[in-house]
């Protein structure tokens, strides 16, 4: 979740499945998925994201030492 977006993701898959726009709407009827180049931005943020966060499991670095 960002400050005006839901993002549905699916693991198994490993891809985005839907995105929604909060302002516009906050019952998430609307999958905006395909609908412009940002949606794409905000795809590969998430995928970066996710990538990260896996490597740093895997090397134990999800802690920030001092």
């Amino acid at each position: 979740i960002t400050r005006n977006t839901f993002i549905k993701y699916n693991e198994e898959s490993e891809k985005v499945i839907a995105v929604f726009d909060l302002i516009r709407d906050p019952l998430l009827k609307n999958n905006i998925l395909n609908t412009s180049d940002s949606i794409k931005l905000l795809k590969n943020k998430l995928t970066g994201f996710i990538q990260q966060y896996n490597n740093r499991m895997i090397n134990n670095q999800l802690i920030i030492e001092n």
